[in-house]
């Protein structure tokens, strides 16, 4: 799957401060998208998907211990894929997003994290405003790259720190471990240090 490298999650970034800090200069309304910037970052460090995402609110949210609780509404505005839900860790960039957006996004209505200046974010045009940047940014294979890439990247990451996999797939809450195998490929050396650190020491 197509997954981004740090470099170009940054070069993304970059992107939308630098055409929202030049929309002054230019004629006509242009959309103010800094509220993409959070929903990358998260989306990164979470492997969230973008659903899961728009649908956050405060109760989901956990500080102190560090958790995003993904689940079920009861109203029937958000169902998980799945529809089992799930605990995922925080850690890095993610907490520093949440710990930023915690005061200015309290009142948004009803309590959502990801809001357009307190109006609600459609799915569409997170998708929409996202693959303009990448084209803007003109990263590698922008073609194939869509939001759903930083769920990919998420667990390409994870993957090359030597992650298991069925860790990776409860935090990304696939139904089966095969869908988390896709990302085997990326960490080729942890069965070798695997056996070096069982049996490296070891002579009979």
């Amino acid at each position: 799957p197509e997954f981004l490298s740090p470099d170009e999650v940054c070069r993304l970034l970059d992107e939308i401060d630098a055409y929202h800090k030049n929309s002054a200069s230019r004629s006509g309304r242009d959309p103010n998208d800094l509220w993409l910037k959070g929903l990358i970052r998260l989306a990164v460090f979470t492997g969230l998907r973008r659903g899961e995402l728009l649908a956050l609110k405060w109760g989901d949210v956990d500080l102190e211990n560090d958790l995003l609780l993904i689940r079920n509404r009861r109203d029937g505005s958000f169902k998980t894929k799945s529809g089992k839900e799930r605990r995922v860790p925080l850690a890095g960039d993610a907490l520093s997003v949440l710990e930023q957006k915690k005061e200015s996004e309290r009142n948004s209505p009803q309590g959502l994290i990801f809001t357009d200046d307190g109006a609600e974010i459609r799915p569409d045009r997170v998708s929409k405003r996202f693959k303009f940047y990448v084209r803007e940014a003109g990263l590698p294979g922008r073609e194939r790259i869509s939001f759903h890439s930083l769920r990919h990247t998420c667990a390409s990451w994870l993957a090359m720190k030597g992650t298991p996999m069925r860790v990776i797939q409860g935090i990304l809450g696939h139904s089966s471990i095969n869908v988390t195998e896709r990302y085997s490929h990326l960490r080729p050396k942890v069965r070798s240090k695997a056996m070096q650190e069982a049996f490296g020491g070891i002579e009979i």
